[in-house]
């Protein structure tokens, strides 16, 4: 598998407010889901049962992406939740499966890092159907191409041909992320 990994993360089903956190997403990726009819190959015959989504392997990048467009088969709309998402320190220990030694994946026979620094978001403003996409990205300097290097601290906004410096986080962490690109603190 390549170590680029896309999860949605589901903006439809937290609990109905106007703001969410980013654990309150992956809390509720990992809910378990009962299923009315599965069939089971080991007794052969349907039943219920549950479905309940783990992250096997940490990728080194990982994008999110928030389910903002809602229909209901007559209508369409987009939801403008305010998701909170940290800049640094993301822990995904909650959602993914226990580091086991014998898997690939760990740095010098160490534990994995579940944690993940964003580097990049996508906005969009707007509604169903139309709209203007912008982002802001950070960069990260030093080693080959698909090397750790360094995380710059500066953000930068880009709205079509215009480039500036982002002066306040707000700018980067607000309802309008749609897109959401993290990059592991340590890579394997």
């Amino acid at each position: 598998m390549d170590s680029t990994t896309r999860y949605a993360a589901n903006a439809t089903d937290p609990p109905e407010s106007d703001t969410a956190s980013m654990s309150d997403l992956l809390r509720n990726f990992t809910v378990p889901e009962k299923i009315d009819e599965c069939y089971c190959s080991k007794c052969k015959d349907h039943t219920a049962s549950l479905r309940t989504h783990r992250i096997r392997k940490l990728p080194n990048i990982l994008i999110a992406s928030f389910k903002r467009m809602e229909s209901n088969g007559r209508s369409a709309r987009k939801k403008d939740m305010h998701v909170d998402f940290p800049l640094d320190g993301l822990d995904l220990s909650s959602i993914s499966l226990p580091y086991k030694p014998e898997e690939a994946g760990s740095m010098a026979g160490g534990p994995v890092s579940p944690l993940y620094d964003l580097f990049g978001v996508v906005h969009h403003y707007g509604r169903m159907g139309y709209g203007h996409y912008t982002s802001c990205c950070r960069s990260w300097t030093g080693g080959e191409p698909g090397a750790q290097g360094e995380m710059d601290e500066e953000w930068w906004s880009f709205d079509d041909g215009a480039v500036e410096k982002v002066k306040d986080a707000d700018e980067i962490v607000n309802k309008h992320a749609y897109m959401l690109f993290y990059r592991r603190k340590v890579f394997t």
